[in-house]
């Protein structure tokens, strides 16, 4: 990422104190123009009006006083102007489905309100690196989320060794309608629930060969060695009829099922490449 002396950091944030916290910290280590933002709507309003190519950065707080941030980078991201933009979630307690649901709608980072300073500033620091970005899920509880991205990679290697077709499978369960996620709400048990024996069952029809890694409580990694287009159809087969039984079974409703798919080699052989398409494919079906 270029920067230059007119390139802006852009702070949304409904708090007078924080904001004028962050200006006062970026200032002191970046040498860019800092605009402050209070709502939703202002932002979109100064992106309309805005050069876009001189924004190098967005800091948003997930909770505006007129929408939520994940709605704010869905908006950017359907627009050819701003779907590029940068954006660092910077916010409160942060909850491991919305921390997922962030990084795939296209946030790159997430800082989680109260933060050390440095902790800020080394996740823009790497943003603007001149180095390659390499995508991640970047969650502070490394315990319950996966590392799949490291996963992959092994699995790829081994793939290129053996020299035979890997298939992978993104699957995850969203409401109807919406790309809230379905283990908050009245119903959040029940769904978590719905999660635990859907992960259960998929393990069940898989062959020896096969894994699966839950990336949340309602997403999903599959991982298929040796696998052709005919066995890739019977295990989403599989999948649906597993999905179906689970819903029955504890009594869902409004519930979808969404999967994405690529193959090693036919989509790529280097491992972030495969991500990028995997993730890319999961996001259409949003």
């Amino acid at each position: 990422m270029m920067l230059c002396s007119k390139s802006k950091i852009v702070i949304v944030d409904d708090s007078p104190l924080f904001r004028t916290y962050l200006k006062g910290l970026l200032a002191s280590q970046y040498d860019l123009e800092l605009i402050e933002i209070n709502t939703a709507q202002e932002l979109h309003s100064y992106l309309r009006n805005a050069n876009i190519q001189d924004i190098a950065l967005v800091l948003l707080d997930l909770n505006l006083p007129d929408g939520n941030g994940i709605e704010v980078i869905q908006k950017m991201k359907e627009s050819p102007a701003t779907r590029d933009l940068a954006v660092i979630i910077v916010s409160t307690y942060i909850d491991k489905d919305t921390a997922l649901l962030a990084i795939k709608t296209g946030a790159q980072d997430l800082v989680v309100k109260p933060f050390k300073a440095e902790e800020l500033l080394e996740s823009i620091d790497k943003l603007f690196s001149s180095a390659p970005l390499v995508q991640q899920i970047y969650l502070r509880d490394q315990k319950e989320v996966k590392d799949y991205y490291q996963q992959i990679n092994t699995e790829i290697k081994r793939a290129r060794r053996a020299n035979y077709q890997l298939t992978l499978l993104m699957t995850g369960f969203f409401r109807n309608g919406s790309l809230d996620s379905p283990t908050r709400g009245d119903d959040c048990r029940q769904n978590i629930a719905l999660g635990s024996a859907f992960l259960q069952l998929l393990r069940e029809s898989l062959r020896e060969t096969d894994s699966v890694f839950s990336l949340s409580t309602h997403e999903y990694l599959l991982i298929l060695p040796f696998t052709s287009a005919q066995g890739t159809a019977t295990v989403l087969e599989n999948m649906e009829q597993s999905f179906a039984k689970t819903l029955q079974h504890k009594g869902c409703v409004a519930m979808k099922m969404l999967t994405a798919m690529v193959s090693y080699p036919s989509d790529g052989g280097d491992f972030r490449e495969i991500i990028a398409k995997l993730e890319a494919r999961y996001k259409e079906q949003l």
